[in-house]
């Protein structure tokens, strides 16, 4: 569908059109990124895009961008019985992409089951980037013989992660699901429980 761009304040408006799908969308200031059939493309008012492969396993899936980079994951491997997802970041200036962060999980060509570990949607804003790393284990019906769907799942262990600084860190260990809520102002918001938590690039609290 042919959508009617949005007008954006005290500046003219910015169209950047593509024959490719749009799978996801990510915004920060003046700069928006998109994964359109495998590549990234970035723009901000009166400035060219810059596209970005997604790789040589497929297309990217979740997309943010911020001051200066964008950040998406892709897929980084599939087998028989699990596949690889990644975190690649680049900067917005072009030039190398790099794997910041790998994890396995089980859902690979044969049988799909939702263990190991995930990667959730990237946030960013200004100079920060976050994911959640998701670790989930089957807590009944976890036979051998037993389809995937006849088990019964839970996140058992999650750890927050930020690139901030040029740099990965794990900043945040939870035994529990506290997914990420959003990202702005150099500071990341978790949900623990009934609380929401708003922490530091480092990890400390707060509010």
């Amino acid at each position: 569908p042919r959508a009617r761009p949005g007008r954006a304040l005290r500046a003219r408006d910015a169209v950047v059109e593509t024959r490719k799908q749009i799978t996801a969308f990510a915004a920060d200031g003046n700069r928006f990124a998109a994964c359109a059939g495998g590549s990234m493309a970035w723009r901000a008012p009166g400035r060219a895009p810059v596209t970005f492969k997604a790789g040589e396993y497929g297309s990217c899936y979740e997309i943010a961008v911020t001051a200066d980079r964008v950040a998406w994951t892709q897929d980084a491997g599939c087998g028989n019985t699990s596949c690889a997802e990644a975190v690649m970041v680049a900067k917005l200036s072009g030039g190398k992409k790099h794997d910041v962060d790998e994890e396995e999980n089980d859902c690979g060509a044969c049988d799909c089951f939702p263990t190991g570990v995930w990667i959730s949607r990237p946030l960013g804003a200004g100079p920060l980037i976050a994911w959640n790393n998701w670790a989930i284990d089957c807590i009944a019906g976890c036979k051998d013989d037993y389809p995937p769907d006849a088990g019964t799942y839970k996140v058992t262990h999650q750890s927050l992660q930020r690139f901030y600084g040029g740099k990965r860190r794990d900043v945040r260990n939870d035994r529990a699901a506290a997914p990420l809520l959003a990202v702005g102002g150099g500071r990341m918001a978790i949900q623990a429980g009934a609380k929401v938590l708003v922490l530091k690039p480092n990890g400390a609290r707060v509010a």
